[in-house]
């Protein structure tokens, strides 16, 4: 319709006037239609980004839900195994139980355990092994032969 040219024909008593606003009024109806168009345009691609969005939305919650329980399953396998390392073990025996314990059946001097802590006659602390000349708790003495001298003094004197 737009381009078209129509033929007014209007009574002489027509004042020009009316015929200026029915053409502003007509241009202004056909500025409308093309800004509708176009706005039908945008509103029809808006729709097909809300439908692309709402499916990848829909693709990501579906990745979260399976991620979730891809994790609760390793969180339980995690739980087993530390069970598994560190929990009770039912099936361990007393360290005294030696139904397992193969004997040589050559050896038949079954010899008892040895007391624990050093031998008969062995001095008790490290220190005393070190320094034999040392008196209790590993202290040294002092030499008879240097309480003889009268010049040396000495600061630990003999328990004896």
């Amino acid at each position: 319709m737009a381009g078209q040219l129509v033929q007014i024909s209007c009574p002489i008593d027509f004042f020009p006037e009316s015929v200026a606003l029915v053409e502003s009024q007509y241009q202004e109806l056909v500025e409308l239609r093309a800004d509708r168009r176009r706005l039908e345009r945008e509103n029809l691609e808006f729709r097909q980004q809300v439908g692309y969005w709402k499916s990848r939305h829909r693709d990501a919650l579906l990745r979260i839900a399976a991620l979730e329980q891809k994790i609760e399953q390793l969180e339980g396998e995690k739980q087993k195994l530390h069970a598994d390392l560190f929990g009770r073990r039912s099936e361990t025996k007393p360290l005294n139980d030696r139904s397992n314990h193969l004997d040589d059946p050559q050896n038949d001097s079954q010899h008892p355990k040895r007391k624990r802590g050093p031998a008969t006659g062995e001095p008790r602390t490290p220190a005393a092994r070190l320094f034999p000349a040392a008196g209790p708790r590993g202290i040294p003495q002092a030499s008879p032969r240097a309480m003889c001298l009268p010049g040396l003094r000495s600061t630990v004197t003999s328990p004896n």
